[in-house]
């Protein structure tokens, strides 16, 4: 799609929380095979009432087996071609609708005990899913989830079950835990199981009884990374030859600030996770959000632990930090929306981000401290507020303080007329804006936040020539 078209109807993807979200969910079991199941984020793309003068193509993130697509329309639900690339389904649309990709999948158990308590997890994924590995081991950095757990096996094949339905947990001697089989949400993994013993366990699955013993792990090997030093990235951008159909995204055109060189990527949906995020309040701070670990791609019969994985891999990320308010240009949720398919496309690329998304209970203020403290390197998202000093502690002013005075890798990313970020009625945050942004630092830019995808593959090409991971 061109320039003038995308600005014309600005195509929008919006990720659906619950199946009874989507367009006449009912037609949609009726057209789909008995067999499948979802196996990817259910997806709504805007604007639904126009009718595209060039065919768009959409990628759609997957899970192993998916094999058909299915796109909403004004009698009920159709079959749409598909084909598959890097673990996702793309299609081609002439207008927009609700999008959603089915196919059969057996599932499998995963076994996790924990370090010094008889307490266990199951986390419920697709069988040979790369995808659901990989969110897995984001898990497995996560208090709430996996963290202080190791990884337990053989793994249990579990067959294969219908969305919705519920797979009944039993440990001997406790009672039974339900878990909905909430296939766009893959991996699950379950609540605390009390066990007897502190290296293994046994439960009752639906009738079969599986026993789990704590795996081997592999010690770490020395930390052969060079020292840390502040260091400028390259950030010029090829853009990639585009296939027959055009491409578009919520992004388009964008160049580093030396390159001027221009790209139509691909419309990418939101990354698949676990739980939907409240929209943050428009002056609340955040920056550093969910850590993405990113091991490489080894063979189904050598696969390693994911704490053999996570003991092979040196500790950091990179933190994705911005201002979650809205100003002249953006809105919150749009700031919001960009910096995850930034994550989203970084994470495909290998590399490790953060970025804090704080539950109910939790505290802003002690997940930008671990986002913090991890951080090898610095995205900052500089829209109009950025760097604005609130008092709050966790804010962007903090973050940026932090980096500079640590010397981490700091990548700016321009969303802003006004360079360095002036915010309003703000001195403090504009003369610390305007020490750390030097003209000798080069950033990414797109104004107009219109090239999610090629400005996280600048800051990959980038990350990957300095070595940072």
């Amino acid at each position: 799609m061109t320039k003038s078209i995308y600005d014309k109807f600005c195509p929008r993807v919006e990720l659906l929380e619950d199946w009874a979200d989507l367009r006449d969910s009912r037609s949609l079991l009726e057209v789909m095979p008995s067999t499948h199941t979802v196996l990817s984020p259910l997806l709504r793309l805007t604007p639904e009432d126009v009718d595209f003068p060039t065919p768009i193509k959409v990628e759609v993130p997957t899970c192993s087996g998916a094999e058909s697509a299915w796109r909403s329309t004004a009698t009920g639900w159709e079959n749409v071609e598909i084909s598959f690339v890097r673990g996702c389904a793309i299609l081609v649309l002439r207008n927009f609708c609700d999008v959603v990709v089915s196919g059969r999948c057996a599932i499998r158990a995963m076994g996790f005990i924990k370090l010094d308590q008889p307490v266990a997890k199951l986390a419920v994924m697709h069988v040979g899913c790369e995808g659901c590995r990989s969110v897995l081991n984001q898990y497995c950095n996560d208090d709430e989830e996996l963290r202080g757990f190791r990884e337990c096996g053989p793994t249990a094949r579990l067959g294969t079950y219908n969305h919705d339905e519920n797979l009944n947990i039993k440990v001997p001697g406790a009672g039974c835990v339900q878990l909905k089989m909430r296939f766009h949400r893959f991996p699950l993994v379950s609540p605390k199981l009390d066990t007897p013993s502190k290296i293994s366990f046994s439960v009752e699955i639906d009738g079969d009884t599986f026993d789990f013993e704590e795996l081997e792990l592999k010690p770490r090997p020395p930390n052969t990374q060079a020292p840390r030093f502040r260091r400028r990235p390259n950030c010029g951008y090829k853009p990639n030859s585009g296939p027959s159909a055009p491409e578009v995204g919520p992004s388009h055109a964008a160049s580093s600030s030396a390159s001027g060189h221009a790209s139509s990527p691909l419309l990418q949906s939101a990354p698949r996770r676990r739980h939907s995020a409240p929209v943050a309040q428009e002056a609340q701070e955040v920056g550093p959000t969910s850590a993405v670990s990113t091991a490489g791609p080894t063979s189904a019969g050598n696969r390693p632990s994911l704490q053999s994985v996570q003991a092979s891999q040196p500790e950091g990320h990179l933190l994705l930090s911005g201002r979650f308010k809205s100003d002249r240009i953006f809105t919150a949720e749009q700031i919001m929306g960009y910096m995850k398919m930034v994550g989203a496309r970084l994470a495909v690329r290998g590399v490790p981000t953060f970025m804090v998304e704080a539950k109910p209970g939790q505290s802003f203020a002690e997940l930008t401290r671990m986002g913090l403290g991890r951080a090898k390197g610095m995205v900052a998202f500089c829209t109009a507020e950025y760097g604005a000093y609130t008092g709050a502690g966790y804010e962007t002013f903090r973050e940026l303080e932090y980096a500079h005075d640590k010397e981490l890798l700091l990548i700016p990313i321009r969303l802003c007329e006004v360079w360095p970020p002036a915010p309003t009625d703000n001195e403090r945050g504009t003369w610390q804006n305007k020490l750390v942004f030097t003209n000798g630092l080069v950033y990414i830019d797109d104004q107009r936040m219109q090239n999610a995808e090629g400005v996280a593959d600048q800051i990959a090409d980038s990350v990957e020539h300095l070595g940072i991971f």
